[in-house]
């Protein structure tokens, strides 16, 4: 096994900042969770949620659409994706505003040599974006593959997806350009008590919520 990296990274230094966003005084008013009534609830998703998935995605504009799938999809291909998650692969992580779901995170683990990879995609619907819950998703995904010794994280967008490649880019990730796409690598740090706690923390809302739905 590689030795553990010491260094504090890009990406540490930004897990730190918002968790002391989080649990600092005043965390209402900061960007991660300004202008709403109640702190997001972000957790894990069950495979019988598929259908707030689904249409949540089917709520994404066109132009929403096409950055989140690097490309222009129907109802239909979105309705047939949703079919299609291998849930033993794969992680989804929903943020829920007011009780409803606004965002998303598709965490993917596959093999890659001797070791693993992740793939994260995030969707967040139009009137909830710029709120600083793209940046919760993407940092809450890296903790996911930490926790799975994943060696790297890769975040795909078309080339004009700036709010994409500026939320990996909080998290130090190395861009590579190749026509209209981008490939954004991010370098996990090994788990960690934050990046266990962090994930134990999405569990028990998800836990919690089936045991007392509160959720629309």
């Amino acid at each position: 096994m590689p030795e553990k990296r010491q260094n504090v990274t890009a990406s540490e230094a930004a897990e730190k900042a918002i968790a002391g966003a989080e649990n600092g005084p005043g965390n209402a008013t900061n960007i991660y969770f300004s202008g709403f009534d109640e702190q997001p609830v972000y957790r894990k998703l069950w495979p019988s949620e598929v259908n707030r998935v689904e249409e949540h995605l089917l709520r994404l504009t066109p132009e929403d659409r096409q950055m989140r799938f690097c490309g222009g999809v129907s109802d239909g291909r979105i309705r047939e994706y949703c079919t299609e998650i291998n849930w033993t692969t794969t992680t989804m992580l929903g943020c829920f505003v007011d009780g409803k779901l606004r965002g998303v995170a598709c965490v993917v683990v596959l093999p890659e040599g001797f070791n693993f990879a992740a793939e994260i995609a995030f969707s967040v619907e139009g009137s909830f974006q710029n709120r600083g819950i793209g940046t919760m998703l993407v940092k809450k995904s890296i903790s996911i593959a930490r926790n799975r010794y994943v060696g790297t994280a890769y975040l795909f967008c078309l080339r004009e997806n700036g709010k994409m490649r500026h939320i990996a880019g909080k998290f130090e990730a190395e861009f590579s350009y190749v026509g209209a796409d981008v490939e954004g690598k991010v370098s996990p740090n090994w788990p960690s008590y934050l990046s266990y706690f962090e994930e134990a923390e999405l569990d028990g809302h998800t836990i919690w919520q089936a045991a007392f739905p509160t959720e629309q």
